[in-house]
């Protein structure tokens, strides 16, 4: 499950001969997501993991919260292999109920609000999940889609009201266990959805010659949740011991993100093809803190790759496709 760059060797390789620099070999099929991000935890509790506006977690608050989630679906039922529905916008909020999904043993499954009632109706009937977070009071009618033997929980009024637990009744995750079911967007028809392990995750942020990914990068998070490349975001940063920077606009504005860029100084960014377009257009102004950027999703544009490598010229650009689909 492997995001793969378009060509094997990057713009800065064609331009340099350089190549994204591989660092140490840390990837281990057998270990689940919660491990590695454990490991951080121990051994930098004071770093910044989560930054979303005016709220921020250390490594140790985000381990300390996401136990006390985890061990709150599994008293709600949740058993290892088991679904649950996150119908919930990009926050600090959503990325701790990831990570505590995993270490309850279940796999996140990521839609969309916006989705139409069809779309919500036939994935959630396939997937049958025992838990459904939303984000503050449900849409009407969500219950009858989600059907009577799914718990529909409002996740902040639930995070807000967690009871201190104790982590060492979580259970052993490993590499081959479920982490993530994707559905594509059903606008071809029925949608189809893509299962994939710990491993996936771990192999696509910790083991490939496209990223480097190091404590000192400070990683941006601007795609939906139910976007594949979001993957890349939040588990790059987070298994790497970086700080994930989420905008917490839900709509915003390209002015929102270069503003972002420069107050939390940016390392990292990943966009759509056609968002990449639109930056490399109008933003030409110094971004010094740019270190990395991917895009993908669609067919690039020479003309759009050659201006945002002018205005960037230290920022390391690489076209990619495909987490899931990989």
């Amino acid at each position: 499950m492997m995001m793969t760059g378009v060509q094997d060797v990057d713009l800065r390789s064609a331009m340099t001969g350089e190549r994204a620099p591989r660092r140490a070999n840390r990837y281990d099929k057998r270990k689940g997501v919660p491990e590695i991000v454990r490991q951080h935890a121990l051994s930098t509790p004071e770093a910044m993991a989560i930054i979303c506006g005016d709220a921020h977690l250390t490594y140790g608050e985000l381990d300390q919260m996401s136990n006390d989630l985890a061990s709150h679906l599994i008293a709600c039922g949740i058993e290892k292999g088991d679904v649950v529905c996150l119908l919930v916008p990009r926050s600090l909020e959503t990325v701790v109920a990831k990570l505590a999904i995993l270490k309850a043993g279940a796999a996140y499954l990521p839609l969309d609000p916006a989705y139409p009632s069809d779309h919500l109706h036939n994935v959630l009937e396939e997937c049958s999940p025992k838990v459904v977070f939303t984000f503050g009071k449900p849409e009407p009618g969500l219950s009858e889609i989600a059907g009577p033997a799914t718990q529909v929980i409002d996740l902040p009024a639930l995070m807000s009201d967690l009871e201190p637990s104790d982590a060492s009744q979580l259970p052993a995750i490993g590499g081959a266990d479920l982490a993530y079911v994707m559905y594509t967007s059903g606008s071809t028809g029925r949608p189809k959805g893509v299962a994939v392990p710990h491993a996936g995750i771990t192999r696509l942020v910790l083991d490939q010659n496209f990223l480097a990914f190091s404590p000192a990068d400070r990683v941006l998070h601007s795609t939906t949740i139910s976007f594949d490349a979001s993957t890349v975001d939040i588990w790059g940063a987070l298994l790497n011991g970086a700080t994930l920077v989420i905008m917490a606009k839900a709509n915003f504005s390209l002015t929102d993100m270069r503003d972002l860029i420069r107050k939390h100084d940016i390392t990292f960014l990943n966009f759509t093809t056609g968002l990449f377009n639109v930056f490399a257009d109008h933003v030409d102004e110094p971004m010094p803190s740019l270190r990395q950027a991917i895009f993908g999703g669609e067919v690039a544009s020479a003309a759009h790759v050659k201006r945002f490598i002018a205005a960037h010229p230290a920022c390391l650009l690489t076209n990619v496709y495909g987490p899931t689909e990989a």
